[in-house]
């Protein structure tokens, strides 16, 4: 399947691989950087995309790069690698947080994998381990069943793996009310 360049500049710092391409992982690189997002290719700038619909609408997709960068090593080669946490508003009611991976990959920072974390969550960190070059994802979710109004309460610590060019689920935890004990 093809993916569709959102804006059409993103074709400039895009290789044909992947979804993005970063010189380096600098923060300005990273919110100047190109990611993908399920089929798009979202280029920011300045830590924001933002995408109307139609000219004469006030709908819009924005997507933002949040501050929770880290970096770390997740291939095993020792080299710096990072996962981010990107925010997509496509404009309906949904806040849709992701986590995504960026790889070393000749001279240049790929965006290699991106995974749907949930939708109005609370992120709270993100966690590279160099020894088993897994990700753990902190974040507050809603309990099975509560209304999409009702803020995010419950702790969860959701474990990745990268592999090849996707990001693996390991097990995650049983989501555990702010207060409580397990």
């Amino acid at each position: 399947m093809t993916a569709r360049v959102l804006p059409l500049t993103a074709l400039l710092i895009t290789t044909l691989a992947t979804a993005c391409s970063c010189p380096s992982l600098t923060a300005m690189a990273l919110r100047n950087g190109a990611y993908r997002i399920d089929e798009d290719i979202i280029a920011l700038t300045e830590g924001e995309y933002r995408h109307r619909y139609m000219e004469d609408s006030a709908a819009e997709r924005v997507v933002t790069l949040t501050d929770i960068i880290e970096k770390g090593d997740l291939d095993g080669r020792d080299g710096d690698d990072a996962a981010v946490i990107l925010i997509d508003e496509p404009g309906g009611s949904g806040t849709f947080y992701h986590l995504a991976v960026l790889m070393r990959r000749d001279d240049v920072y790929e965006n290699v994998a991106t995974e749907f974390l949930g939708d109005r969550i609370l992120v709270q960190s993100v966690v590279i381990d160099d020894m088993t070059h897994g990700i753990t994802v902190h974040a507050l979710v809603r309990n099975e069943g509560d209304a999409m109004a009702v803020p995010p309460e419950v702790q969860v610590v959701m474990r990745y793996m990268v592999v090849g060019n996707s990001i693996s689920p390991m097990q995650q935890s049983v989501p555990t009310p702010i207060g409580s004990s397990r």
